[in-house]
């Protein structure tokens, strides 16, 4: 049967009595360090009251041992205390501030870009009389946030989220998934599933109702040339561990100072 070890400080041992004498004996040392001979000496003298307790016969000097036991405990705590606040503050602030995202951390930027570019060789051809129709049954005004219908436009936001792979959901960058937004309205919304963020506009009182459900409707009949379909999801799918992997290997060559040309080989299309 295995050994219960008893934890402190990062340390583990195999019994009390092995942790309270390492305790000890760095609180032997801190007193060296900080050059206080006089407090190791009654250190000292202390440890040696300690070996008399356990021997002592008369009562007296029992408690009285007991006494300059729980006199040095708490000196010795507080002295441990401070040392290890020590100890962390200055980890702090050696360690490198996160100013930042590592090149692990930017695979979502890169899967983003990848949906940016495949819509635009690939999305679904419009026709002026389906963005008419969009602008009007929607009373989109292309000055105005489309969404809380009072601030004036500074985005451009897609209607349902460009990249979610959450929810897998990728949907195209065209004139009918894409609406005039203000900032504040861009930033809310962010990469929620359209679904949250119509509620959350119609609990506020910046829709009624009937807003969302022509919108619903709208969004119905035109959800082939809003979102990706299925081929077009599995595909961008694969894709996605691909851009993943390579992201992680630069994130390895980075650690150890290795070349990425190691691991990856380039093979690029004549009309690259």
């Amino acid at each position: 049967m295995e050994k219960r070890k008893i934890a402190w400080d990062g340390f583990s041992f195999r019994n009390k009595r092995r942790k309270r004498a390492v305790k000890w004996r760095v609180f032997a040392y801190l007193l060296v360090v900080n050059s206080n001979v006089g407090l190791f000496r009654e250190f000292r003298t202390f440890k040696t009251l300690l070996l008399r307790e356990r021997y002592a016969a008369v009562k007296k000097e029992e408690c009285r041992c007991k006494k300059v036991k729980q006199k040095w405990i708490k000196m010795r705590q507080n002295i441990l205390k401070k040392y290890f606040q020590q100890q962390r503050l200055e980890a702090k602030l050696l360690r490198a501030p996160s100013a930042g995202t590592k090149v692990k951390g930017r695979d979502g930027s890169t899967r983003h870009g990848f949906i940016i570019s495949y819509s635009a060789y690939h999305r679904p051809l419009l026709t002026v009389q389906e963005i008419e129709h969009r602008n009007s049954i929607l009373h989109v005004d292309k000055n105005t946030c489309f969404w809380c219908k009072a601030s004036p436009k500074e985005d451009m936001d897609h209607a349902h989220p460009a990249c979610s792979t959450t929810t897998s959901t990728y949907s195209w960058t065209n004139n009918l998934n894409v609406f005039p937004a203000c900032k504040q309205c861009n930033s809310q919304k962010g990469g929620k599933p359209l679904s949250m963020w119509l509620t959350k506009i119609e609990a506020s009182g910046l829709w009624d109702s009937t807003q969302i459900q022509t919108f619903q409707i709208w969004l119905d009949s035109n959800k082939s040339k809003l979102i990706f379909n299925t081929e077009d999801t599995l595909y961008v799918e694969e894709q996605f561990v691909s851009i993943n992997t390579f992201h992680k290997l630069a994130e390895y060559c980075t650690k150890f100072k290795k070349e990425i040309a190691q691991f990856v080989t380039f093979q690029l299309p004549e009309d690259f």
